[in-house]
């Protein structure tokens, strides 16, 4: 995974680009165009906490998706968790530039005080990206475009 998220990176430099590691080879790329991101685009690397190695990768790129033991489709961990997630990471940060933080998450939807309240205790724990939860667990799909439709969770 480092050699490809290495390779990854080095692609999208839109610069000629090699790469030779122990499990990749690559000669004479370049992409083109560059992307308009940079310096490159974002990097969030997912890990399963509290399994520290993913954390420690993350430290080195753009952002995290934390998931965490224990917690399955639909179930958010309390924010105190994230916050002990993103406080690692965020110490192993060479530089301490921003680290976005990403969280499957799931809003009532219907009392958007109570989300805005909930939404605003992930800020505090750290979370810069809530990405609702929209899967077969939260029920039917006329259901989901509601509460799409509704918005984000803030007041």
């Amino acid at each position: 995974l480092d050699e490809g998220l290495a390779i990854l990176d080095g692609l999208w430099s839109g610069e000629p680009f090699g790469f030779a590691g122990e499990h990749h080879t690559v000669h004479g790329a370049h992409f083109r165009p560059r992307a308009l991101q940079q310096p490159r685009i974002p990097v969030w690397v997912a890990g399963r906490w509290p399994h520290k190695r993913p954390f420690r990768r993350a430290a080195r790129w753009d952002g995290l998706f934390p998931l965490f033991d224990g917690y399955g489709a639909g179930e958010m961990p309390p924010p105190a968790l994230l916050a002990e997630a993103v406080a690692y990471t965020r110490a192993l940060r060479e530089g301490g530039g921003p680290l976005d933080v990403a969280l499957e998450s799931v809003s009532a939807g219907e009392d958007r005080a109570a989300d805005a309240a909930l939404a605003a205790e992930y800020e505090a724990a750290g979370l810069t990206w809530w990405i609702e939860a929209l899967g077969w667990f939260r029920g039917p799909l006329e259901l989901m475009r509601e509460r799409v439709r509704r918005g984000p969770p803030r007041a």
